[in-house]
């Protein structure tokens, strides 16, 4: 391991002038180009890895392979050529991946070959979208690791099984294959391997609820990579980037976007455009749930589609998507809005999770349209949903909808009876802001029902709680309506006096802000 180490710090002090000798060996008239092509793929490699820009070394190497007649190094190059095609897309997949495959039949290289298949199944999943194609090509890979006892890439393969579920939202059977790989990756020693592991683990948890295990997980791979003297490239952003969407899913925004804002600053467009485009995006999300101005959203989501877009990594751009159409309902353009969930939930309903119940949650919300009346319905579907892929926090946000459609229909009891165990949920979590829209309703029963004073310690709660979660707006609204009641009270009031009706409006528990005190006219995300 220390070798590997000492191995990692040398190219990375030396990158520039590694590149320069390989560079100069890139020649027909090289005695050494075999392996002078070898060494630039293991340099792109590291830059891939890194998550660098590809080597421009990489474009000199197809123009030299007619000249070699080695279809087992034409084969290596097809593999880390379908490794790059989020930066670079392959211009004829079908094409490419079936050439590669013609490759293999000239020479034995198990390792290589395994390497190949499970390249060309997380490129047809996450590029293509294409899961049928992906599954076929994984399963081949993971039946020629079995074969060959390869526990290294075995652990890939289960890594990539492990994504391929938890997109689909089965987030239990993906965390089960994490773990399958974390220990395989064990076996072979590998410990880059081995936080690739833990940190799809640890994705699995923060889906599954137990945010505290997915932080301790995020902090175990880190720290494996600063063993590997790795402390710097992709791999570590992205276990930092998990650590920030905890944060965001216990609505603590300021933390994560301030997380996501630091990426922002240290990666570029040009050297890291998968995690630039990453972390605009997460920062747009937040910056909507928060009230940032459209001017500074907008900008944002379009450079990321735009990254994305480049990459061909059709996922991504459809992240974008939703996240836009977020946008259009919070600026009150409900039409659009609605048309763009429903096209990324029939694109994504059996293939990707995230995305799925992301749309789902903002469909099912009442609170966030004007005309809810199919909202109510979505609820039901987010609902089942939520339940058949144990996700914890999207259970209880469509809990607390569910108490919001018992509202408007005036079935209070019920209501409440959700409000609680929605409640006891978000605490387990530590969820702030499901937590404050939760007491936020109790004190609106409690005081429709007359109880003034235990709907005013619901909404002090609330208030602390829309405090902390950056929900400045709910924070007026609360002192606003608190302290017309106080007054009331004690009789110092200057006849305007706190109305019981702007809290239920004839069409639903929260509004816009001419209809009732609770609502805003930029809605924001329930939990």
């Amino acid at each position: 391991m220390q070798q590997s180490v000492k191995t990692v710090q040398q190219i990375r002090s030396n990158t520039g002038n590694l590149n320069q000798i390989l560079g100069l060996g890139l020649d027909v008239d090289n005695p050494d180009l075999v392996q002078t092509i070898r060494c630039t793929i293991c340099l792109n490699s590291y830059h891939r890895l890194m998550g660098h820009s590809p080597t421009v070394l990489m474009d000199r190497i197809p123009g030299l392979l007619p000249l070699l007649d080695d279809p087992a190094l034409a084969a290596e190059i097809d593999v880390e050529l379908i490794h790059l095609a989020e930066y670079n897309p392959l211009p004829d997949p079908e094409r490419f991946i079936a050439q590669t495959m013609e490759h293999f039949k000239n020479f034995d290289d198990p390792a290589l070959e395994t390497l190949f298949y499970l390249a060309a199944g997380y490129y047809e999943f996450y590029v293509r979208n294409d899961r049928s194609r992906s599954m076929e090509f994984l399963e081949r890979g993971l039946s020629l690791a079995r074969t060959h006892a390869d526990h290294l890439r075995e652990s890939i393969g289960f890594i990539h099984l492990a994504m391929i579920k938890w997109n689909s939202g089965d987030y239990r059977a993906a965390h089960e294959h994490a773990q399958t790989a974390y220990e395989l990756s064990r076996l072979s020693g590998n410990l880059y391997q081995q936080t690739v592991a833990l940190r799809t683990e640890a994705q699995c948890c923060t889906q599954l609820g137990d945010y505290r295990g997915s932080i301790l997980l995020s902090q175990k791979a880190r720290e494996l990579l600063v063993l590997c003297n790795m402390s710097t490239g992709t791999l570590y952003q992205l276990l930092v980037a998990n650590e920030a969407e905890v944060h965001l899913l216990k609505s603590e925004y300021s933390e994560a976007h301030r997380i996501y804002a630091q990426s922002i600053r240290e990666t570029s467009p040009e050297q890291s455009p998968y995690n630039h485009a990453l972390s605009l995006l997460s920062a747009a999300e937040i910056e909507i749930m928060i009230g940032a101005p459209d001017c500074e959203v907008r900008p944002k989501i379009a450079l990321a589609r735009k990254l994305f877009t480049a990459q061909g990594n059709q996922i991504a751009v459809m992240q974008c998507d939703m996240v836009h159409a977020d946008l259009e309902l919070r600026e009150g353009n409900e039409g659009v809005a609605g048309a763009s969930f429903r096209r990324c939930l029939a694109s994504s309903w059996s293939t990707n999770g995230e995305i799925r119940s992301y749309c789902l949650e903002r469909l099912g919300d009442i609170s966030r349209w004007k005309r809810p009346s199919t909202s109510s319905n979505w609820a039901v579907v987010y609902l089942a949903d939520s339940q058949s892929s144990h996700n914890m926090l999207a259970l209880h946000k469509a809990l607390l909808f569910m108490a919001d459609v018992f509202i408007s229909g005036g079935e209070e009891d019920t209501a409440s009876a959700l409000l609680v165990v929605a409640l006891d949920g978000f605490t387990s979590m530590d969820v702030h802001r499901g937590r404050a829209e939760c007491l936020l309703r109790l004190g609106q029963v409690s005081f429709s029902r007359g109880e003034v004073s235990r709907a005013v310690q619901f909404w002090s709660q609330a208030r602390l709680l829309f405090e902390r979660a950056s929900q400045l707006t709910k924070v007026k609204q609360i002192d606003t309506l608190v302290a017309g009641i106080e007054k009331e009270v004690d009789g110092h009031h200057d006849g305007n006096s706190a109305d019981r009706s702007v809290l239920v409006a004839p069409s639903g528990p929260v509004r816009n802000l001419e209809n009732g005190v609770w609502g805003t006219s930029k809605p924001e995300r329930a939990a």
